[in-house]
């Protein structure tokens, strides 16, 4: 037996020798006191500790898989805050595999985005849930929202009367949000940014009514994903004249002719009508998204 074969032997292959359990320790406490003190080393201080610890982790490692032919994970030791931040990207990674898994069984749906204060005598209230019936009964998209009331609630209501699937989308709020009658299906989050991306998931076109902040916020940041190039081009129908016509002017006259900081192309890429019947066709022509 080679002297190396008796080493291996004499270690196990599942155990470390002595002077690597001595390293690790150094390893860990120095990990450990490197986000607290800067006394560790003296010739260190406390930013230098913390770029020197990943080639001192890597070091030792890679020392470790040329003696035992294979690789190991070392654990590092962080603050409290660092676990605080892995367990919210935990939280987040969950989050939106849970709402893609909610979403994804329907091939063809349309979201639907709007103020959650107008009440069902409002027009706008009317004219979304006339909306939805149509998408439903002519094409038979599911019907996605946020879940709440207002328009959210107008057009859940008008998919499920015409027999078709109405989802939710929801978020935790203290005020405001509650899940609306007219909901089939729903998923609530705890993180704006990530209803966000389920709501604009797959969707094979947007359909935005008058709203607050939130409603606008959602329309500028889909409209960004289009004009960057991030997302294919999607149908953005703005419904309710208006509203959005006053909106227009402004993004025409301020953003392209004052200060040109978007071009006239920018703003193809959203359509301002009222009418049923073009809202039903630029539906029925959007193309099956495959994301």
């Amino acid at each position: 037996m080679s002297s190396r074969e008796k080493k291996q032997k004499g270690h196990g292959s599942a155990s470390l020798p002595p002077h690597y359990h001595q390293k690790f320790q150094v390893v860990f406490y120095f990990t450990k006191r490197s986000f607290t003190s800067p006394h560790v080393y003296p010739f260190l201080n406390r930013d230098s500790n913390i770029l020197i610890l990943p080639f001192v982790c890597y070091t030792i490692c890679m020392k470790f898989f040329k003696t035992f032919k294979r690789s190991v994970a070392v654990p590092i030791v962080g603050s409290e805050l660092d676990q605080q931040t892995a367990d919210r990207l935990d939280r987040i990674n969950r989050e939106l595999r849970a709402g893609f898994d909610f979403i994804r069984p329907y091939q063809k749906s349309v979201s639907f985005f709007g103020s959650a204060r107008f009440d069902e005598n409002n027009k706008h209230y009317k004219y979304a849930c006339e909306i939805a019936k149509n998408i439903v009964t002519e094409l038979g998209y599911a019907v996605v929202t946020g879940g709440g009331h207002g328009i959210m609630e107008a057009a859940n209501k008008g998919a499920s009367e015409a027999g078709g699937v109405s989802l939710g989308v929801t978020i935790k709020l203290p005020h405001e949000q509650h899940l609306n009658q007219y909901v089939q299906k729903s998923i609530n989050c705890n993180y704006f940014f990530t209803r966000k991306v389920i709501l604009a998931f797959s969707a094979e076109a947007y359909i935005f009514f008058p709203g607050g902040f939130g409603t606008l916020d959602e329309f500028f940041g889909i409209l960004t994903l289009i004009q960057t190039h991030k997302i294919p081009k999607v149908p953005l129908i703005l419904v309710g004249k208006d509203y959005w016509e006053p909106l227009q002017e402004t993004i025409f006259k301020d953003l392209y002719e004052e200060h040109g900081t978007i071009s006239k192309n920018d703003m193809r890429a959203y359509t301002i009508t009222d009418d049923p019947k073009e809202i039903l066709e630029i539906v029925r022509k959007a193309p099956m998204r495959k994301e």
